[in-house]
């Protein structure tokens, strides 16, 4: 697997993750993202919240928890790889997540809002005040 096969599956899970669980994006934080870690890679991070098996009483990764609520082949979708280095898919999926977040970003300029690095508040363009989370802001 090269860089530009690792993107598509990162993709491919990006779509996947949009559909089942949208609010996927504001639950990473590339700053921890670690695809080695079932905790951290990016199913780790979707679905910690999640990770305490019901069933059994046992603490599962949000990894596998992720792949059981999902149901997919965790390779296809670019949450793992059998057959190749596992920081592909690292910077795969941190590159993705910062553009898509940079697109969210670029989106609220466009319709007036004003954005603060330092302070992390936003300024509508009706004069309003809004504080924004520290992991969408701008680095």
């Amino acid at each position: 697997m090269d860089q530009n096969e690792a993107n598509d599956y990162a993709a491919r899970g990006a779509v996947l993750l949009d559909e089942k669980k949208p609010e996927w994006l504001g639950l990473m934080n590339v700053d921890t993202l670690d695809m080695t870690d079932g905790r951290l890679c990016v199913l780790g991070q979707v679905y910690a919240t999640e990770d305490a098996c019901t069933c059994c009483n046992e603490s599962e990764s949000g990894y596998n928890w992720g792949r059981t609520e999902l149901d997919v082949s965790s390779t296809t979708y670019g949450f793992n790889s059998a057959f190749a280095d596992l920081s592909l898919l690292g910077t795969a999926w941190k590159a993705l997540i910062t553009a898509r977040r940079d697109v969210v970003v670029v989106q609220l300029a466009e319709v007036g809002w004003l954005l603060s690095r330092d302070s992390l508040t936003m300024l509508s363009p009706t004069g309003e005040t809004h504080e924004i989370s520290a992991d969408i802001a701008l680095a």
